[in-house]
């Protein structure tokens, strides 16, 4: 426990207590003051009580700062007066004979006498005593203990201390303990304790828990109970010691003695070996029926103690952990009789923390170090609600030792709907901070841990971000194009009944597609639903690649009606899903689709009646040309009938009716000696049946080009576009949707062209094969206008362009050397600090100190003289070598400057981060470049 020199809180209760006497002259008092024997320091926070004759205790309270203390005595009579202090032995005073209606003005000298449980000496054996006032060292521990929960109890019988109190709930993973969902609330003006228990008697006689097959409540012991008789009585007490964060602790355990049929408790009182101090009561419940799965020691509950300055212990943060149970996904048949046994699915874990405490008008801050901040998304750039936030000791983090989860670790909290986290109880120290969140861990992504540095009980305020959405891509679907035309879906499949992952069902994403194809001289659009779909995993995860960028697409579980339709205009979407447990186990099926994704269906032709009707399209093998008075042969498989022979309309296409007694068909196209593959139909009365059948051509000489035009900051579809092919005269425009279509182009390469206002105009390299179709995926960047007004921002991109960024930029991402950064990616960032986008940075760490922009880039791919830390990359602004590298080879020192210093993110058009001397332009390299460079341009 941390030493306080505060009286205040002890001083305002004082003054309270003289406001609220009656008359001198109606009671009798005793005064005075507490201090050290032999004129030692007068005594502040030591907890005093009048005793009457029997030695029981009548009136309580505090010194004062100042060591005063005062009682009113409720009668004539002999009282002494007993001093208890933790870390010191108890003192009482001689007995005082106080006269009816007297005033006894009183200096008690203490003796001082430290307890030293270190000299303890603690024995490992079986043995539980019946009391832990038996046995030298035991009862020498206990009496420390009981000291601080007394004066727990005395806080919440006098009422007058009230606490800011947040109380949370959350659900966590089976396996790993992440927080799945969280539901926090923050009340104000409560009043000691900031949780009761039951008493003490029904909890002996009833059991800690009552669990049964559809609930469970779970209770945990308060100061009250833990100095209750009845406590004593059922359990049993012994000493142990251990080192915990490298410090020193003894602790009292205790366990029920004798059989019992409800649901007891065992544990241990965990006290500071240096300072007596009680520090925390970790509690295990015994006899607790566990469903499949579930582990007993991840079951139970915690309760860390704090004093207030000068004052009374409190119970600082609480949690109880229990199981959540349901019913197996393949449930096994035991018999009609036998109800299936029930399984893991997640822990709940309830608790509070208490912040700062009121009485008498008065706030008295609890002296608490803090570290608090706001997490945000760098792929939506909103604030990232429900993320678990560690807190551990940086030494663990530089050894690379496993993070532990939020309901494992000393120090954690989880954000809310702003993002906002904050964790308090803190020691000034050096910290790592680090992130749990179901997006992250979906993605097999994980955000590294941030320095923090707590002093004075304070610290700066943390901004952190998610991965960037290309990082995240790139770890979610590695066998996609890191730019290409594709995104990804991911999320958790939820029970909408509890919240918690279902695992093993399948989850689809569907989107319209437009396919393009000539009818005669024109172009006909045609479009219908494609889909992609995945298993959702052990915990309830799903990733599904491939979706198409610019759409809109429409997530759902397999064969339900219900899903989220939106946008995917990022390269990664996170949607969680509903999906109903019982569809794991049985096939999907059909399901309606949402309007947006729906066609007209096609209608039976009038003239066909009853009977099945096929609508037949013929086109070329490219999919794209309709082929006119193309002759379709049918043939009736099994209804003895002949053969028919019908041509094609001029869009290609053919309807006609079957005769009833047909069940299947057989059929083909003809175009001269061309002609296509053999299509088989199943027949079925009353239903429209489509058919295409592409014409198979041996001596093509030409091909054709399919492409989509699309914006490269959004990827909207781009309409209106002309796109040409140099050399040729005809030119195209692309549709609303972006599509366009070259045909009969002659086979070789062909420079593409594509010109749109407010785009920069781009030509490609194409080339087209004989017969087959090239299809082509183009992204133009704005470029703006150079009007009067907007002189200044053209020169600026102009500028970038002369600087040879984009040029850089292009090949750097071609050939995977670097990290670039537009203004696009700014502005859409919007990051307070440059150095929060480096850190996202393939190979580099960012460090930072105590200031508010005193960061600095480090190469994780390089290390600097023998101490393996990394070394400082050079800064460059503008092409000017601003902050040097601290290579110690050269005997350097890190420069007094900082990046953030010298330019702010609004006023920057690019950035390059290189975090080694490979890939590091030549202009910017040489002897003092090994480490790597950033390279900022500004606008």
């Amino acid at each position: 426990m941390r030493t306080r020199n505060l009286g205040a809180f002890t001083a305002l209760v004082a003054v309270l207590a003289l406001l609220a006497l009656p008359s001198a002259a109606a009671a009798q008092r005793i005064s005075g003051t507490v201090r050290e024997a032999d004129a030692g320091p007068l005594i502040a926070g030591g907890f005093i009580s009048l005793l009457d004759r029997a030695g029981e205790a009548v009136q309580a309270d505090f010194t004062a700062a100042d060591g005063v203390f005062s009682f009113r005595a409720p009668g004539p009579g002999e009282y002494r007066v007993r001093v208890e202090r933790i870390g010191y032995a108890n003192w009482v005073t001689e007995a005082y004979v106080l006269e009816a209606g007297q005033t006894l003005a009183i200096t008690v000298e203490v003796p001082r006498q430290p307890v030293r449980l270190g000299d303890l000496r603690v024995e490992v054996t079986g043995s539980c005593l019946d009391d832990p006032r038996q046995g030298e060292a035991l009862a020498t521990v206990w009496e420390e203990a009981r000291k601080a929960l007394e004066t727990a109890v005395w806080a919440e019988d006098r009422g007058e201390l009230t606490f800011t109190l947040t109380e949370y709930e959350r659900t966590l993973d089976p396996r790993s303990l992440v927080t799945l969902a969280s539901h926090t609330r923050t009340r104000s003006n409560v009043r000691l304790p900031p949780f009761r228990s039951l008493p003490a008697r029904r909890l002996v006689t009833e059991g800690y828990a009552v669990v049964n097959r559809d609930s469970s409540v779970f209770h945990a012991p308060d100061a009250t109970v833990l100095l209750s008789e009845e406590f004593r009585d059922a359990h049993c007490f012994g000493l142990r010691r251990e080192e915990a964060e490298g410090e020193a602790r003894l602790g009292i355990t205790f366990r029920p003695q004798g059989r019992s049929n409800v649901i007891g408790i065992e544990g241990t009182l965990w006290l500071d070996e240096a300072t007596a101090a009680l520090r925390d009561v970790e509690l295990q419940y015994r006899h607790v029926p566990l469903p499949r799965g579930a582990e007993r020691r991840r079951i139970g509950a915690n309760l860390v103690f704090d004093r207030l300055p000068d004052g009374p212990f409190y119970v600082r943060d609480w949690w109880i952990r229990f199981p959540v149970s349901g019913r197996p996904m393949r449930p096994v048949r035991t018999g009609l009789s036998v109800e299936p046994e029930l399984v893991l699915v997640a822990y709940r874990q309830t608790g509070g923390r208490v912040g700062d405490a009121f009485a008498g008008g008065r706030t008295f801050g609890t002296m608490e170090g803090v570290v608090a901040g706001v997490l945000r998304d760098s792929v939506s750039g909103e604030p990232l609600p429900g993320a678990d936030i560690i807190l551990r000791d940086w030494d663990d983090a530089a050894v690379f030792l496993p993070l532990p989860p939020a309901a494992e670790a000393r120090y954690s909290a989880v954000t809310d709907e702003a993002g906002a986290f904050r964790m308090a109880g803190l020691p000034d120290g050096v910290f790592a901070v680090g992130v749990h969140h179901p997006k992250l861990r979906t993605a097999g992504v994980r955000l590294n841990e941030t320095r923090v540095v707590v002093e004075n009980r304070t610290s700066e305020p943390l901004e952190l971000w998610t991965p960037s959405a290309e990082t995240i891509f790139a770890q979610t679907c590695p066998g996609s194009a890191p730019y290409g035309s594709t995104g990804a879906v991911t999320g958790v499949a939820r029970d909408p009944a509890t919240g918690l992952p279902v695992p093993g069902v399948e989850i689809e994403v569907l989107w319209r597609a437009q396919r393009v194809r000539f009818v005669g001289r024109g172009v006909d659009v045609s479009e219908r639903t494609e889909s992609a779909d995945a298993v959702s995993g052990e915990h309830g995860q799903f990733v599904i690649c491939r979706v198409p960028l610019g759409e809109s697409v429409f997530v759902r579980q397999k064969g339900a009606e219900e899903g989220a339709g939106f946008d995917l205009v990022t390269r990664v979407a996170w949607r969680d899903v509903q999906a109903d447990p019982d569809r794991a186990t049985e096939p999907p099926g059909e399901a309606p689709l949402p309007a947006f994704l729906t066609q007209p269906e096609e209608t039976q032709p009038e003239e066909c009646a009853e009977q099945a009707s096929l609508a037949v399209t013929v086109l070329d093998e490219s999919g794209l040309v309709a082929m006119p008075n193309a002759a379709v042969v049918l043939r009736w498989t099994d209804a003895g009938l002949p053969p028919v022979r019908e041509e094609t309309e001029v869009d290609g296409q053919l309807q006609l009716c079957v005769p009833p007694q047909a069940r299947q068909a057989t059929l083909w196209a003809e175009v001269g000696d061309a002609t296509s593959e053999e299509a088989v139909v199943a027949l079925e009365p009353g239903r429209a049946h489509e058919v295409e059948l592409y014409v198979l051509f041996g001596n093509v000489r030409t091909g054709q080009v399919v492409g989509r035009v699309r914006d490269a900051r959004n990827h909207r579809p781009v309409a209106a576009a002309a796109v040409s092919v140099a050399g040729r005269p005809e030119e195209v425009q692309s549709n609303r949707q972006g599509y366009f279509v070259l045909g009969s182009l002659p086979v070789g390469a062909h420079e593409l062209s594509v010109r749109h206002l407010g785009y920069a105009p781009l030509t490609h390299t194409i080339t087209v094969t004989r017969g087959h179709t090239t299809e082509v995926d183009v992204r133009v960047s704005p470029d703006p206008v150079e009007l009067e007004p907007i002189v200044a921002t053209a020169t600026r991109i102009r500028r970038l362009e002369t600087q040879g960024f984009y040029e850089r930029k292009r090949w750097g991402e071609l050939l995977g050397g670097g990290t670039f950064f537009t203004i696009e990616d700014i502005e859409r960032r919007n990051p307070l600090r440059i150095t929060h986008m480096i850190a996202d940075a393939p190979g580099v760490r960012v460090t930072c100190g105590g200031g508010l922009r005193s960061c600095r880039v480090y190469s994780r791919r390089v290390t600097s003289g023998f101490v393996g830390q990394g070394c400082e990359l050079n800064v460059y602004v503008d092409g000017v070598l601003v902050i040097r590298s601290d290579d110690s080879r050269w005997n350097s020192r890190p420069s007094p400057m900082y990046l953030d210093e010298f330019v702010l993110p609004s006023e920057i058009g690019g950035v390059e981060v290189y975090p080694g001397a490979a890939s590091l332009p030549a202009e910017f390299s040489g002897s003092d470049g090994r480490c790597g460079a950033v390279l900022v341009w500004t606008k």
